[in-house]
């Protein structure tokens, strides 16, 4: 069973390379016999009926999670080399890693399962051999499945392709995503296994061990760089950027359990079971000196791995998910809740930004200023203004330096004179931010990011300049979380603080954003200069009507210019862009002559890297993951694309031109809002079977989430989103229904005039009143 297919003798040397593993010069030779034993093991794995039910069960379980499937809205997602690599990696892994866990464990016990072991043992074959030939005839195995699921996931792409479900197939993010972080994970695992079976010395035992690995493995817990061999969950593709989140933490990972092989093989080949343990025999080895010095040589084989964990461990405490990074938000909310937390502030009537972006550091020096307008009926005595970890910040008062007080990230402004109702202080601040500096504890995607890939920055949280005021929702977790407020009846009646951001008043934005002259930035407003010099492109975007917010998005777009609208996007990413621009036009056209019409120049629409799937709006200036809208496919049941937009664009009136107020039923008038309008657009555009079939999904989407058991009233709802966004929509076209189209559009178009620009901010109760 040991001869080699051919009948020359076996007289291949030992390699120099492989005697510090303890291994001598046999009669057969080293690599001849290895090579024997691997294509013996691979001819017994392929003859096995097992291979024959796991690896179809393997492909059709891959194919199943990438095949036309189901994204927002009830979408067909078009399917895309990067995103069919990524989305199986988990299903592949975890099989083959499963097909590797009873197949290594199996081969290495064949020889006692045939009653062959003692033979086997006195054949004069080296154990490092024995095992490398056993444990490349495994590896082989898995390599020839992994190229049979790559065959399989070939085949369905290129068919989708020709039915208008791809983008066509590339072999490179297979080779980017299963070569960097699959093949790795198959050769630690068999080195795994063969020693857990060299020290148990049993395949029950083995496998049970496997098994509980595998389990937490893939369960979820082995969820940080350094306890992550298995690769679950690394990869999240972009088409416009996949290893510029994660990249340096990804490779320092798989060297980690790649370094971890090799003292795998020595102990392995040292427990190998080929002679019974004998006790006495074992005592004294350890009390040899050559006990010392087989040590030092296992401490220098496992010293890398040491090393790279150190350097993963370190690199996350010390990064932007560390407690480094993260405890001055307990800090801040333990120093502040009781003094601040029903502090109202008054209005920013003017931001100035100047911005300067470096993605290759994910950095941005920020100087800027706020303009506070008392629009209140009492005066101000201090201003205090949440800063995040940005030291040093340097502070001015109206031009001059300022040092203000306050205490954990709360600074407070004691003013020399108090500010009355009606006027001003300016407020400047200049510091240099680099976000999410250093490496994550572990995979997953941010919603901000400053990125070779891209960049996506906004004033809703705390990422990259000072937020007015208190804000409560910093440093709260599971320990010190409230419950919510309850509201009385009459709470609309008055004035109604915002319930997005910090602006009680809209706001003038000016933003100088500087970025490599081969980036495009995009602010809200319009755009007042664009020139590039030294490499560097400087872009001005200023607002000529008052906003509620800001946000800056950068990237290597192409732009499609329509009527006042443009659409900036990846240049790859072409199948979706035309019907999205006809979409926005539409929207640009009908809802500004449905609610109000709409005063700026243009409509902008920027898509960024699927970190994270998600789109906003902000004013003149909407941001779309790619993989919403441009990576799906338009059906006669559903065309997510122009869903998507057309509830996006929505937002400019119904979330930032109507700013919804804090309490129950004011998130009805941005979400639910934006979902009506989509409905009316749908019509407007693609007639009723269109409109019926997004009603009917959103409908459905409600009905199989909705808990009637604790559901209330729209005008009590503050949160639970499928009541928000679905039966909201469903309510107002309902009521469209009662009262008939044109008197509800007038009543609405009535509402939003009211309420525009206006510091009481409504809710459902006040649209009914309207």
């Amino acid at each position: 069973t040991l001869a080699p297919a051919d009948p020359e003798p076996i007289t291949a040397p030992v390699h120099a390379s492989l005697r510090p593993l303890g291994m001598t010069r046999h009669p057969l030779g080293f690599g001849a016999a290895a090579a024997a034993i691997a294509r013996s093991e691979l001819r017994d794995l392929v003859r096995r009926p097992g291979m024959y039910i796991f690896v179809p069960l393997l492909v059709l379980l891959a194919l199943a999670e990438t095949s036309p499937g189901q994204g927002p809205f009830g979408s067909a997602v078009l399917i895309t080399p990067g995103v069919v690599a990524a989305t199986q990696m988990n299903t592949v892994g975890l099989v083959i890693c499963l097909l590797l866990l009873f197949y290594t464990v199996e081969s290495l016990h064949k020889e006692r399962r045939r009653g062959m072991h003692d033979i086997f043992s006195a054949t004069p074959v080296p154990t490092g051999a024995i095992l490398l030939g056993k444990a490349v005839g495994n590896a082989a195995m898995a390599a020839i499945i992994l190229g049979v699921a790559l065959l399989a996931d070939a085949v369905m792409i290129i068919i989708a392709d020709a039915l208008g479900y791809s983008t066509g197939f590339n072999i490179v993010p297979f080779a980017a995503t299963w070569g960097l972080v699959l093949i790795p994970t198959f050769i630690f695992w068999t080195a795994l296994l063969t020693l857990l079976y060299s020290i148990l010395r049993g395949r029950y035992s083995a496998y049970g061990a496997g098994l509980a690995i595998l389990f937490f493995s893939f369960g979820g817990v082995a969820g940080t760089w350094v306890t992550n061999w298995s690769g679950a969950g690394f990869i999240i593709w972009s088409d416009m950027g996949t290893f510029a989140l994660h990249g340096t933490p990804l490779v320092l990972n798989r060297l980690l359990y790649l370094s971890l092989v090799p003292l795998f093989i020595v102990l392995a080949i040292r427990l190998y079971p080929r002679r019974d343990l004998d006790l006495a025999k074992l005592v004294q080895h350890f009390r040899r000196r050559s006990a010392i010095a087989g040590a030092a040589r296992l401490l220098a084989l496992v010293a890398p791995a040491i090393l790279l964990a150190a350097i993963l461990a370190i690199g996350g405490r010390r990064g932007y998910q560390g407690a480094a990074a993260t405890d001055w938000e307990k800090d801040y909310w333990w120093a502040n809740t009781a003094n601040w937390t029903d502090f109202l502030m008054p209005s920013v009537s003017r931001i100035d930004l100047d911005l300067d972006f470096e993605p290759r550091e994910r950095s941005v020096a920020v100087r800027g200023s706020y303009t506070f307008l008392n629009h209140r009926d009492y005066a101000y005595e201090r201003l205090p203004i949440t800063a995040g970890p940005w030291d040093p910040i340097e502070w001015t008062m109206n031009g001059e330096s300022h040092d203000p007080g306050g205490r954990a990230r709360l600074v407070v402004f004691d003013l020399e004179e108090p500010l009355a109702p009606g006027d001003s202080v300016t407020i400047g601040f200049s510091y240099d931010v680099t976000y999410l500096h250093g490496m994550s504890r572990g995979p997953g995607g941010p919603g901000q990011f400053i990125l070779e890939s891209g960049i996506v920055m906004n004033d809703y949280t705390l990422s990259f300049v000072p937020l007015p005021g208190y804000v409560p929702g910093i440093g709260v977790d599971e320990d010190n979380r409230a419950s919510p407020r309850d509201y009385p009846d009459d709470f609309h009646e008055g004035v109604t603080e915002p319930r997005f951001g910090w602006a009680s008043v809209h706001h003038h934005v000016r933003t100088r954003i500087r970025v490599p002259e081969d980036y495009t930035a995009n602010g809200v407003g319009r755009l007042v200069s664009d020139e590039v010099a030294a490499g560097r492109r400087t872009v001005v975007w200023e607002t000529e009507h008052p906003v509620g917010g800001f946000n800056v998005i950068a990237g290597r777009f192409a732009v499609k210019e329509g009527n006042g609208t443009a659409i900036y996007h990846h240049p790859g990413h072409r199948y979706n862009v035309e019907e999205m621009s006809a979409a926005l036009d539409s929207a640009r056209h009908y809802f500004s002559e449905w609610f109000h019409p709409y005063p700026w120049e243009l409509l902008k629409l920027s898509e960024f890297p699927a970190y994270q799937g998600y789109a906003q709006s902000y004013e003149t200036n909407i941001v779309f993951s790619e993989g919403i809208g441009f990576l799906t496919r338009s059906t006669p049941g559903t065309n997510v694309a122009f869903s998507v937009v057309a509830h996006e664009a929505a937002h400019q009136w119904w979330g930032n031109m109507l700013e919804p107020g804090e309490g129950p039923g004011g998130i009805i008038l941005s979400e639910g809002m934006a979902n009506y309008a989509a409905m009316l657009l749908h019509q407007q555009i693609q007639g009723d079977r269109y409109r019926m079939e997004f009603s009917e999904d959103r409908e459905t989407a409600y009905r199989l989430s909705r808990r009637f058991d604790v559901e209330r009233p729209l005008v009590r709802t503050m949160s639970g989103r499928s009541v928000i966004y679905d039966k909201g929509a469903w309510v107002m076209w309902m009521l469209q229904q009662e009262m008939g189209r044109e008197n509800i559009l007038a009543g609405l178009r009535a509402f939003i005039a009211k309420y525009k620009e206006n510091p009481d901010h409504p809710v459902l109760q006040d649209m009914l009143a309207v």
